[in-house]
């Protein structure tokens, strides 16, 4: 059942990017403000991602694993 339900959202997603004569929309610039908060949440998944067991450390001390 989640895998129809799956695809039928994944379809009509690329029925609407393949239908011809559509409506062009108005393009208009990000803010500044929602590019650097963009960039900031992925240089911190970056940087997690290189220093991670130091928070799974702290995971493992609240949760009394040895």
């Amino acid at each position: 059942m989640g895998t129809l339900l799956g695809a039928a959202y994944v379809f009509r997603i690329l029925r609407y990017s393949f239908v011809e004569g559509g409506e062009l929309g108005e393009f208009r610039r990000v803010p500044w403000s929602m590019e650097i908060l963009a960039l900031m949440l992925a240089l911190a998944s970056l940087l997690l991602g290189l220093v991670a067991e130091w928070p799974l450390s702290l995971l493992r001390v609240a949760g009394g694993a040895p």
